[in-house]
Formats: C-alpha cells, sequence, structure tokens
C-alpha cells in the first residue's frame, strides 16, 4: 500500500494509524495499516502534540478528564493544568471584567503559551483533514493528485506557507466525543472536526472558498471566525509564564438530594 503522505511504497507500516491523534485523547480511530508509513508517522507526530496543546482543545480534555495516548489524564496540557483540589482545572487568562464572589460572571480570554506553534498548528489540522478523508472515502481518494498541494504542506512546507482555517469555539455543551464530517462542497474539500471544547475547519484544496464559506455560516454561528495565512495570535493573549491573572474551574456539582 502507498503511504498517503510520501506516496512510497514498500517502507515499513507496523502500525495503524490514528486519523485523530492520540496526543489529543485516546481513541479507536484509526486507518489501514500501511496508510502511513512508519517514517511519516514518527515525523508527523511533532504536529500531534501542538494541535494538543491549543487552549481550546487542551480546556475541553481537561474539562472532561480525558486520557491521553497512555491512558492516564494529563496533569498539564499546554497551559491548562489540574488544579491541586479535585475535579478542578487552572488556566492562565486575560481577564476583560473583575468578578466578584457573589456570583458575578468573568469574561476572559485564555492566553496562549508564547512557545505555541502556529505554523505547525495549521498543518496538524490539515494532517488531521487528509486522514478524514483517507477514513471516510477511502486511501485510493486521498491518494489522487489534487491532494498533492496538501500533503506536500504537511509533510514539506516551504517555511512561510501558512494555510487557513476556521475556528469555533464551542463552550455550551462540551463533548468528549470526537466528531468528523466532509463540509458541503463549494468548490472546495472542507472538513469540520469537533475536538471537546472546538470545532475547526480547513480546505484541503487551498481553494480560497472557505472564507466566503465562514462567512455565509456566522447567522447560524456567530462566533465562526476564519484565521488567514497572515494571523497571528494577538500579544495581549500570549502567556509568557507569569499570567496576569489565573482562573480555577471548579467542575465539583452540587448534590440535587441535598439541595433545600
Amino acid at each position: 500500500m502507498r503511504c498517503i503522505y510520501c506516496l512510497e511504497t514498500g517502507n515499513p507500516a507496523r502500525g495503524r494509524p490514528h486519523v485523530v491523534p492520540e496526543a489529543v485523547g485516546k481513541n479507536d480511530i484509526v486507518l489501514p495499516p500501511g496508510a502511513e508509513c512508519d517514517s511519516c508517522n514518527a515525523y508527523l507526530g511533532q504536529l500531534d502534540n501542538v494541535l494538543a496543546k491549543h487552549p481550546l482543545v487542551a480546556l475541553g480534555a481537561q474539562l472532561l478528564r480525558v486520557p491521553g495516548k497512555k491512558g492516564r489524564v494529563r496533569r498539564v496540557i499546554g497551559t491548562v493544568r489540574q488544579a491541586e483540589k479535585e475535579r478542578a482545572i487552572a488556566i492562565p487568562v486575560h481577564a476583560e471584567e473583575c468578578a466578584t464572589r457573589d456570583g458575578s460572571t468573568w469574561r476572559v480570554t485564555p492566553l496562549v503559551d508564547s512557545q505555541f506553534d502556529d505554523f505547525k498548528f495549521r498543518r496538524s489540522l490539515h494532517h488531521v483533514g487528509l486522514n478524514v478523508i483517507a477514513y471516510q472515502r477511502g486511501i485510493e481518494v486521498a491518494l489522487e493528485s489534487r491532494f498533492d498541494p496538501v500533503r506536500s504542506y504537511v509533510r514539506e512546507p516551504k517555511p512561510s506557507e501558512k494555510w487557513g482555517f476556521g475556528q469555533l469555539p464551542l463552550f455550551n455543551g462540551i463533548s468528549s466525543e470526537i466528531r468528523l464530517l466532509l463540509v458541503p462542497d463549494q468548490g472546495m474539500v472542507a472538513i469540520g472536526m469537533r475536538l471537546f471544547a472546538a470545532a475547526f475547519y480547513v480546505d484541503l484544496l487551498n481553494s480560497g472558498a472557505l472564507p466566503a464559506w465562514i462567512d455565509g455560516e456566522k447567522a447560524n454561528s456567530p462566533d465562526l471566525r476564519y484565521w488567514g495565512p497572515a494571523d497571528g495570535v494577538p500579544v495581549s493573549q500570549v502567556w509568557d509564564g507569569k499570567p496576569r491573572f489565573e482562573v480555577l474551574i471548579d467542575l465539583e456539582l452540587p448534590n440535587p438530594s441535598s439541595a433545600k
């Protein structure tokens, strides 16, 4: 079988590569043996860890206590850590409004680690995207020449090359279920992926049609945003290891039977 990334035949391929990396969360969504050779699988592993450390992915994984590759809940993912108090997590934030203990609501922005690699993150989304094509449409479809640019971008990108993506926070109804879908064709091959507290969208053809599609979806999902090739993380949202604030999120809920 030809590897869907290097296109070589006969390279060692002992494992079954995961469509969504286990660095994000342990799962059994896998491709057939040989779909990705061992060499590409090892090389692309560097992208897997960056995807797991995205603030929204890490936040959802920690809130839901999603185990990692070794089957254990992790103490820290990116900037999100398990707090000393059981069933609580802590995240560094930029506070837009201060809150008190009388029930006021926090308005905060999670801070991104200054070492977070946006270049590798974008490639990791497209890595998952091509895996989805192979998983849902078959290996032969993923090997089609129209996907040569994306496989090159994932495997051997140019230093200044950045492909855009869509991002939607999902703070209501956070789910441990990983969802993968093909977005209706509008001159692009777009993949959507729901990872705990966020949904991401990529166009595997990099056709330029994704921004217009996202604009059309904003009536239903006003928080959906397109991150273009030139977009970067605002300085005000970068964490340099000394957070302005740290928010403790307590996951304990009152026992209904004890309520009066």
